[in-house]
């Protein structure tokens, strides 16, 4: 049998469990041992539930598009594409923190899609300043860089 350190080792100043306890992680195991397989199948839905509703509002889809881009990005690097001399050309790239990847997968493209029929106004657009034309004479408040009445 494995010597194990004196449990009081493996606790932090503050007397908590430090990570990689062995104590720690041979009582989890034996309690594992003692639950029935419905019971482990039970606890680890659970815990999935948990980590969708947490980390992806409990959207299950997007949980399963997050991981199926941060797989493929992983068996990319794996293969070695990313290397500087490989022959391999990368296809996939990190989704990036969760957050983050939430925050593109949830918001809408204004560049593509059928709304595309609809003409968003520029912000300098809103904006009127005074303007003068030292070609045709015009002055006025205008939004434009070019005389709106020859163009220039």
């Amino acid at each position: 049998m494995k010597d194990l350190p004196d449990p009081q080792l493996n606790r932090d100043a503050r007397g908590r469990f430090i990570a990689g306890n062995h104590a720690a992680s041979a009582g989890g195991r034996a309690r594992a041992a003692k639950l029935s397989r419905r019971r482990r199948k039970a606890i680890a839905r659970k815990g999935y539930r948990v980590m969708v509703a947490r980390h992806f509002g409990g959207d299950r889809q997007a949980q399963r598009k997050y991981l199926a881009q941060l797989g493929a990005y992983n068996y990319e690097v794996m293969a070695g594409s990313y290397l500087p001399s490989s022959p391999l050309r990368s296809n996939a790239s990190h989704p990036g923190p969760i957050q983050d990847w939430r925050a593109r997968y949830y918001t809408p493209s204004l560049l593509f899609g059928e709304h595309r029929d609809v003409e968003f106004e520029h912000h300098m657009h809103a904006v009127q300043h005074p303007f003068y034309c030292r070609h045709c004479g015009w002055s006025g408040s205008w939004a434009g860089s070019r005389c709106p009445e020859c163009g220039k």
